[in-house]
């Protein structure tokens, strides 16, 4: 029994079950709303979430009413509605109806009233705000002809408001993780990386938008909502590591310990860093729960140029010579062999001599060979 009323019937348990989905389904609250207004006998329902600050809707359902209705109800009236202040100093998710907080001498000389809500067929409005910081949120039922709700009916109605409520608080939670996560994942992404979170089963739980290029061009897959890549060895590293986190063992317990490879995408010579790193939960803000795999694929012809102390140590490997360092960091640079010449005062055919040298030392076929030997140097070894 709740509030005295038989309650937790099928119909209220459904419901309410139904209720709590739709803090992550939103599209569920139109069915939801005309489930409530069955079971409590209204015509009409209005379900608002709105942020005040940036005066930007979250939520805003009407059923049974028109849409332009309710446009025009926040565009015109919302703001000089006396019932909302009123409602606000009561106590959030208290069901109460319009003729506690509004007289008929203030309905019968309100626009809102004469103008919006006989116009539209609204009787009897009752509700509950559930409004917490700077978001107003406001939950309410109307009969469709001149009538009040029963006190069955009222206390009905408010035997659904604390499932409402904290439904609505998750989904306000959920949209401000997913904002984080989404502003988090851009900044990956202009980082030039790709970013993507796995959990025990292997399903992609997040992934950036250039997580999101790269399986559509093939370098990964997504079969059946698992992430999977093309290159067999880097696939077996990602089975392993999902598997010892199903299964830990004392010498994996570290969270923070991780594995690098790098892959060779065999149709476009491209080459990816790929890591993996056990997560407790999601980087930063990115906040997802439970246990899951940090994976992150650099496409290395995407990094930002590379420094001097990687190539001096680049250099250092391979015994080039001063000279031939400076014509490789040109190069590397994206400055072709005819200006670093011009650049440096020297004769082309001496600048062509010493990168002839420096691709023999480091055993590189042509200058792109030798591009992505820099690229693979600086990601194994120093990044």
């Amino acid at each position: 029994m709740i509030c005295g009323l038989d309650a937790a019937g099928d119909a209220f348990s459904r419901l309410v079950q139904e209720i709590y989905e739709a803090a992550s389904a939103p599209e569920l609250w139109p069915r939801i709303m005309n489930g409530i207004a069955a079971d409590i006998g209204a015509e009409s329902t209005h379900l608002m979430v709105y942020d005040a600050a940036r005066r930007t809707e979250i939520l805003n359902r009407f059923e049974h009413g028109e849409p332009e209705a309710i446009r025009a109800y926040m565009r015109d009236y919302l703001p000089i509605d006396p019932r909302v202040p009123r409602r606000l100093h009561t106590d959030a998710g208290a069901v109460i109806a319009d003729r506690d907080i509004w007289s008929a001498e203030e309905r019968q000389n309100s626009p809102v009233y004469q103008d919006f809500q006989l116009k539209n067929g609204l009787h009897d409005i009752t509700g509950a705000h559930m409004s917490m910081g700077g978001t107003l949120i406001w939950y309410g039922v109307a009969k469709g002809r001149p009538g009040v709700f029963s006190r069955r009916e009222t206390m009905r109605l408010q035997a659904f408001m604390p499932h409402i409520a904290q439904s609505l608080r998750l989904h306000l939670h959920l949209r401000d993780i997913a904002t984080q996560r989404d502003m988090l994942g851009q900044l990956w992404h202009d980082s030039g990386k790709a970013v993507l979170l796995v959990d025990a089963r292997g399903r992609i739980r997040f992934s950036n938008r250039l997580a999101e290029e790269l399986i559509r061009a093939g370098m990964m897959q997504q079969q059946e909502g698992a992430l999977a890549f093309s290159d067999s060895r880097t696939n077996a590293a990602l089975q392993r590591a999902i598997a010892t986190m199903r299964n830990p063992t004392p010498s994996s317990a570290d969270p923070a310990s991780g594995t690098g490879a790098l892959v060779v995408d065999a149709r476009t010579g491209r080459q990816f860093g790929v890591r993996l790193m056990r997560q407790l939960s999601g980087p930063g803000e990115m906040d997802v729960p439970g246990e899951m795999i940090l994976v992150t694929v650099t496409p290395l012809d995407l990094e930002h140029s590379f420094s001097e102390l990687e190539l001096q140590r680049f250099a250092a490997l391979f015994d080039l010579t001063d000279a031939e360092l400076r014509v490789v960091g040109a190069l590397a640079a994206g400055e072709d062999v005819e200006s670093f010449a011009r650049a440096r005062r020297i004769k082309g055919d001496t600048a062509r001599k010493q990168l002839k040298a420096a691709l023999a030392k480091t055993g590189s076929r042509g200058q792109k060979d030798l591009l992505r030997r820099i690229e693979r140097f600086c990601f194994l070894r120093t990044r």
